[in-house]
């Protein structure tokens, strides 16, 4: 779907609008924090076909700079075999334990099912904790229903991994 790109003379599609790697919110230097503005960015976010990270909502659309996966994981339950996740922009995931792993950063990380990646929030780290568990080699995983899923690590990072 081509968008119309026209613009009256003098105005852009570029902002200083950004968020950092720990999902916080930005315009120029000074810190985006009323709640209702953060949910709205979180949910606008999206990535375009070029790979450029831009806020889209009803009406209009501009860019943004984003540091870090395009959602974050903000709670983790454990749905029988599954993982059900709330993601950042208010959706709402199941994925098979297999889909986590230590992102580059270190971080631990899902792939989602549109195939970009996904950090988990340090809550939601603390949610996994439970089920967290170490294996007689040292690797870290999932330990559900009496079965070891040892997180991947290194896995090449999916859309909405670049820098906008």
């Amino acid at each position: 779907m081509a968008e119309d790109d026209s613009l009256p003379l003098g105005y852009s599609r570029e902002t200083a609008i950004r968020r950092d790697a720990l999902g916080r919110w930005f315009e120029n230097e000074v810190a985006i924090t009323h709640p209702k503005l953060v949910r709205a960015l979180n949910r606008w976010l999206e990535v375009d076909e070029e790979g450029r990270f831009r806020l889209r909502n009803a009406i209009h659309w501009v860019y943004a700079q984003v540091e870090g996966p395009l959602c974050f994981v903000q709670r983790v339950a454990l749905e029988g075999d599954r993982l059900r996740l709330e993601l950042s922009n208010e959706s709402r995931v199941d994925l098979p334990p297999e889909a986590l792993f230590l992102s580059a950063e270190g971080r631990i990380a899902c792939r989602l099912p549109s195939g970009a990646s996904a950090w988990f929030s340090r809550e939601a780290v603390s949610q996994l904790g439970e089920w967290l568990e170490e294996d007689a080699s040292g690797a870290v995983g999932l330990g559900l229903a009496g079965k070891f899923y040892p997180l991947g690590s290194g896995e090449a990072e999916g859309r909405g991994e670049v820098q906008g």
